[in-house]
């Protein structure tokens, strides 16, 4: 068994997916396994990925067929029942790339510090062909997700990720350990989202830490298909109210409360557009009256709560428009395979 277990999921990427396993082969820290997912992809293109793999060569790297599409969930569970007893876990997305030092350089570090549950690196843009982005498009990445401003080091998982979703799963690499005492995921959980937030917000049910590195070690591919430039999280409502289930029966304290609440009330207000869309006039009032639990110093939830109890169909028109409805950095996804 490996020291390092990575799985990448993939679907309809052949090309994509070739740089990842590449640039996993290529590590510098060698004692890895890599497990190559396919997730139902259109015809032919798991066969080209496999042909691709049996080509390498490579014992380290071996090609898995789903049978139905599982999801984000379903993937997830599949690697980390083949990680077995790895000591180190990572899900590599197939579009993105390592920088051929990176899983070395993680080891290093979290053999050092045996409490941490992580390591993850800061990231560059590449677009389609694998070129480096603008550097204004990598800034405005990392700053969205509080990158720019934090210190190389030690961090508090939850704190980091309700504050402004500082990690991101692809080429995050975990202490096996770690996850097995979180438990992973939530059982019930299925589909696509919230694996990620599933696995940090579980990570921080334990008080875990983990280790942020500021080098640039990691390449997230933007290109035309990433669901990241047509998905809408909060448009969905079986998203929705899964996320809001995993926040309700959590409870915090100080900043890192305030941040859940401050997330309940965005869940929330898309709870109050959905059944405003759909005419329940009831529910969505129902939903407003949440929104002032959880965030009652709202100056925007006032001005909407005369709208709801007046027509739910005028505030389907008015609440999207609000600036606070924006997504928060946590509901918002660079990729979902």
């Amino acid at each position: 068994m490996a020291g390092v277990f990575i799985g990448i999921p993939t679907i309809n990427r052949p090309e994509f997916v070739r740089d990842a396993i590449r640039s996993v082969l290529a590590q510098t820290y060698s004692d890895v396994e890599i497990v190559v997912s396919d997730n139902c992809s259109e015809p032919g293109v798991a066969e080209s990925i496999s042909s691709f793999i049996e080509e390498i060569g490579d014992k380290r790297v071996r090609f898995h067929e789903q049978d139905t599409n599982v999801g984000e969930y379903g993937q997830g569970r599949y690697f980390f029942d083949a990680a077995k007893d790895s000591t180190y876990f990572m899900i590599l997305h197939d579009d993105d790339v390592l920088s051929v030092n990176y899983v070395e350089k993680a080891i290093e570090l979290l053999d050092k510090s045996p409490d941490l549950a992580y390591f993850c690196a800061n990231v560059n843009i590449i677009d389609e062909n694998g070129t480096a982005s603008p550097k204004s498009v990598t800034q405005k990445f990392l700053q969205e997700h509080g990158r720019t401003e934090a210190e190389q080091g030690p961090f508090s998982v939850v704190e980091g990720h309700l504050r402004c979703g500082f990690t991101l799963i692809s080429g995050t690499l975990f202490r096996t350990s770690a996850l097995k005492t979180s438990g992973f995921v939530d059982p019930q959980g299925v589909g696509n989202y919230p694996f990620e937030s599933d696995i940090f917000l579980r990570l921080g049910d334990h008080k875990c830490q983990a280790w942020f590195q500021k080098e640039e070690l990691l390449s997230f591919r933007f290109h035309t298909s990433s669901m990241r430039h047509y998905i809408k999280l909060l448009d969905n409502e079986k998203t929705v109210d899964a996320m809001t289930e995993q926040f309700e029966r959590r409870t915090y304290t100080g900043t890192t409360e305030h941040q859940r609440k401050l997330i309940l009330s965005k869940l929330y207000r898309s709870k109050a557009l959905i059944n405003a869309r759909q005419g329940k006039a009831a529910q969505c009032r129902s939903y407003i009256i949440k929104c002032f639990g959880s965030n009652p110093l709202s100056v925007r939830l006032w001005l909407l709560a005369p709208i709801a109890l007046v027509s739910p169909s005028i505030l389907s028109w008015f609440l999207p428009k609000l600036p606070e409805i924006q997504e928060a950095p946590i509901l918002r996804r660079k990729e979902i395979n």
